[in-house]
């Protein structure tokens, strides 16, 4: 599995968070790491999918990130909330799925 420019302290340590929040059913990385071309500080895209994501969710998973210890700035997106037809082709396009909840259907 390629590692984005993350090693696998930081890629367990994603997995962890975005598990405490039941709500995220997918996380899907994009952007500079997914498409492979990220520099050594480019930021983590993630975008969320998953019924149940509010503004809440977003806010307490952003607080659950920004308090770990990744060293990246990581910037979250609820994938069905996306109006850029652009980002949702890109996401579709070139991103990688990094999680599924265990209860993902």
């Amino acid at each position: 599995m390629m590692n984005y420019g993350l090693n696998n302290y930081h890629i367990d340590e994603i997995h962890a968070i975005l598990s405490l929040f039941p709500e995220i059913k997918t996380a899907v990385l994009f952007g500079s790491r997914a498409m492979g071309n990220y520099k050594e500080a480019s930021d983590i895209d993630i975008a969320l999918i998953g019924k149940e994501i509010n503004f809440k969710v977003l806010i307490n998973l952003k607080d659950q990130f920004e308090n770990s210890n990744i060293p990246y700035f990581v910037d979250l997106v609820d994938y069905q909330t996306i109006a850029s037809e652009a980002l949702l082709e890109h996401i579709d396009e070139v991103g990688i799925i990094i999680y599924n909840s265990p209860s993902a259907d």
